[in-house]
């Protein structure tokens, strides 16, 4: 648990804790009447909620509290203030926290009130540790006092009933001629000591006492108020609460011993008291006949009657009903103003959280959309299928495009969507309802500069094969410069493509170039800063198993990339470094921190029989890096193996019917080029023979190739490369182009060229599979 959110926990628990023994303390003076152990079950909600951390909601609760009155989103705001739902402490407390808590420089890298609660939280284990150290003191001194006690016989008349009961009677009983006062100690074995100089009336009353607190195991309940007043020493009520918790349970023992000894025991018991009292008690931790508060203890035994059925079934519901309802916080309610409704004739086709007065839009549970379908949602700056901002601000975006209308906020420290409109059952996008959100939440930046050109943030060192997009960019009141923008690579018409699911939202202000960055869809939406000038790179890969996988800029360095034992200022290397992720749930994994994305041929990934395949470096050193191996490594992480390839070239690596496909290295790339077929696990590696040309993929048995010879994709197959079947005038060629990534689904083969030239261009192509019966019908011709 983070420092911040470990003090705000602690202070909710202390607020509401407070509040809920302040109740008791009041329904505490109706019971005056009553037998002290409805006070004492009370007493137990009081520590129960001043120690759980977890509150359960209900509407018919006593404490006028929310659940979280200090809520972990006020580190984040530019003036905190807190919500308990009790406006008559919420209005002066955050007064008081607008005039000395709000963020004068937004560009401080801690929030005020962070500071606030870091010395918090030192003051407050400094302040328990004394408390500890305090009681633990005392202990020792008593133990030590206790040295020379000795244990005698007591017969105990209710010995053989507490057996019967399946109760625990006590372990023991001692005498001491060093302690003024009787008491219990011990709590996995409870012990009776006894002054040596008690008369055999004082010896009868004071057993009697001690033994009903075994009996109702009061040591625990001791020790718990006494944790209790250990962890909340700072609040004045958790001190009071605890010793009125040990009246009322002495007081309960007092009335349970008259009970024993009927209505003529009463003096016998009271002049017990009063002697114990006379003598005084010096055993202040464990619990002690005649401890404290002797007066009151006297006149409640000198009064006692016992209860009625009525009253005590009119007790018993009572104080049923007010256990309940002190265990219970209020719900918080949520503003009806500010929900609306979006949809047509038809019926409403989305919940819209329009904007509140204060210009906040309360984040609600909003389903995110499959992984596969944002993948699939190919985006390209400036044309239609591009993403557009219509509100940016430094804790809320909104956007829309194509494929729909997003809204995100910052809460608790994270980005979460708070509204989606995507397409329906049809495919379609209902634009009516996103022009009406947009008119309806649509704010503008309170500067109207525009983004002036040397203000563009550029993104440094992006991996081989990617650029960044900056599909959208708005400048915000104080200067920054918001940018919506992901990874894309070069599409055919010379612009560059990216992907839904790789969008991120971030800003960064033109004096320092510190890009604040997160990513909206996938991932735990947790906001980075990013150093002058550079951005975090990350591609999404694919999902199975209900996990994404992820490329990502590293995010921490390898030893040997240590700059004098600490991490270097840039952690985009000149080798082309990423780490692979997998995202199950919200957790992130870094399955590989050691992935090559460099030259065109380490650029393809594939998966197969549980495995992932690419290139990477076989060891955390330079010379590994400088020199790329073949990795495969289970979806999990696990068993990471390093083919044995001569020189690690396996262009064109593909999978098809239980065997990986490569094309090898071949002295200056010439043609033609060799092919080979090896097993997932590296074993086996066979040469199939050579080829004037670059191995695509391999599907069905179909070897797809790019020709050296024409600007075509030829077909071959295992044992025929002599024989080629010329399948496409894709106008590119082995000699000036090379596929990189190639895949093949529902019927088509996707294939991205890169330009070998000095441009770098890459190119997406697209054509049919080759039909399932093609070299049938060329065997017989």
């Amino acid at each position: 648990m983070a420092v911040d959110q470990m003090m705000i926990t602690l202070l909710n628990m202390s607020i509401t804790a407070g509040f809920a023994a302040l109740l008791v303390m009041a329904l505490r003076l109706l019971y005056r009447r009553l037998p002290k152990r409805f006070s004492c079950v009370l007493w137990l909600v009081v520590i129960f909620r001043f120690l759980c951390p977890f509150s359960l909601q209900s509407a018919y609760s006593l404490l006028p509290f929310y659940s979280n009155p200090l809520e972990e989103r006020i580190i984040y705001e530019n003036t905190p203030s807190i919500d308990s739902g009790v406006f008559f402490i919420d209005r002066p407390v955050n007064q008081v926290l607008e005039q000395t808590m709000t963020v004068t420089n937004p560009y401080m890298s801690v929030n005020p009130i962070q500071i606030l609660l870091f010395v918090m939280l030192v003051v407050w284990e400094a302040g328990m540790l004394v408390f500890f150290l305090f009681h633990f003191a005392g202990y020792i001194r008593l133990k030590w006092r206790l040295g020379t006690a000795v244990k005698v016989q007591e017969p105990d008349p209710d010995h053989e009933n507490e057996k019967e009961k399946g109760r625990r009677p006590e372990h023991g009983i001692y005498e001491s001629d060093r302690i003024p006062g009787a008491f219990v100690m011990g709590i996995f074995r409870p012990v009776i000591y006894l002054p040596s100089n008690l008369t055999e009336m004082e010896r009868e009353c004071v057993l009697r006492h001690e033994r009903i607190h075994i009996r109702r195991r009061d040591y625990i309940v001791k020790l718990l108020g006494l944790l209790m007043v250990i962890v909340h020493w700072f609040n004045p009520i958790a001190h009071i609460s605890f010793r009125l918790l040990c009246k009322d349970m002495e007081m309960s023992c007092d009335e349970a011993v008259v009970s024993e000894l009927g209505e003529g025991g009463k003096r016998q018991y009271s002049l017990a008291l009063l002697s114990a009292a006379e003598k005084g008690s010096g055993a202040r931790l464990p619990l002690a006949f005649g401890e404290s508060h002797t007066k009151s203890r006297i006149k409640n035994v000198l009064n006692y009657k016992k209860a009625g059925f009525r009253i005590t079934l009119c007790a018993v519901i009572v104080t049923a009903a007010a256990v309940l309802c002190l265990m219970t916080v209020r719900e918080k309610p949520v503003d009806p103003e500010a929900v609306s409704i979006i949809g047509g004739g038809d019926g409403p086709t989305s919940i819209f959280i329009a904007g509140k007065e204060d210009g906040e839009t309360p984040a609600m549970p909003v389903e995110m959309p499959d992984t596969s379908w944002l993948s699939g949602q190919v985006l390209e700056k400036g044309l239609e299928s591009t993403i557009t901002i219509d509100y940016a601000s430094k804790d809320q975006i909104i956007f829309h495009g194509s494929c729909g209308l997003f809204s995100f906020q910052l809460k608790d420290g994270k980005w979460v969507p708070n509204l989606i409109i995507g397409p329906d059952d049809t495919g379609t996008i209902d634009l009516e309802a996103i022009t009406s959100a947009l008119d309806a939440v649509k704010k503008e930046p309170e500067s109207e500069d525009s983004v002036h050109r040397e203000d563009s943030f550029v993104g440094k060192n992006p991996a081989a094969g990617s650029s960044f997009i900056d599909y959208d960019v708005e400048k915000l009141a104080d200067g920054s410069i918001a940018v919506l923008g992901g990874m894309g690579t070069s599409s055919s018409n010379g612009g560059l493509t990216g992907k839904l699911v790789d969008v991120f939202y971030g800003w960064y202000h033109p004096d320092d170039m510190v890009m604040h960055q997160a990513y909206l869809f996938a991932g735990d939406g947790t906001m980075v800063e990013n150093n002058s000038g550079e951005i975090e790179e990350r591609r999404y890969l694919f999902t199975t198993d209900g996990a994404d996988y992820f490329l990502r800029t590293p995010q921490t360095a390898l030893e040997f990339e240590l700059q004098d034992g600490k991490e270097p200022e840039s952690l985009h290397f000149p080798y082309d470094r990423l780490e692979l992720v997998r995202n199950a749930g919200g957790t992130v994994q870094i399955l590989d921190p050691m992935v090559i994305m460099g030259q065109p041929e380490s650029q393809k990934m594939v998966l197969a029989e549980g495995r992932i395949y690419y290139y990477g470096a076989a060891k955390a050193d330079i010379l590994s890096f400088k020199s790329h191996s073949l990795i495969g490594i289970r979806t999990d992480g696990s068993d990471r193996r390093v083919a044995g390839i001569d020189y690690s070239v396996c262009r064109g690596l593909s999978y098809d019917n239980g065997y990986l496909y490569y094309e090898g290295w071949k002295n200056a790339m010439e043609f033609p080029r060799p092919i080979y077929r090896m097993k997932p696990d590296f074993s086996e590696i066979t040469k199939l023979g050579d080829f004037n040309g670059n191995l695509i993929s391999v599907v069905d048995g179909t070897f797809y190739l790019l020709s050296a010879e024409k600007p075509a994709i030829v077909l071959t197959r295992e044992g025929r490369f002599d024989e080629v079947m010329y399948y496409d005038k894709c106008g590119y060629d082995a000699k000036n182009y090379e596929c990189v990534a190639a895949s093949a689904a529902d019927g088509k083969l996707a294939m991205k060229f890169v330009n070998l030239s000095g441009n770098r261009e890459y190119v997406n192509y697209e054509i049919p599979l080759a039909a399932g019966d093609l070299w049938k019908k060329v065997n017989k011709k």
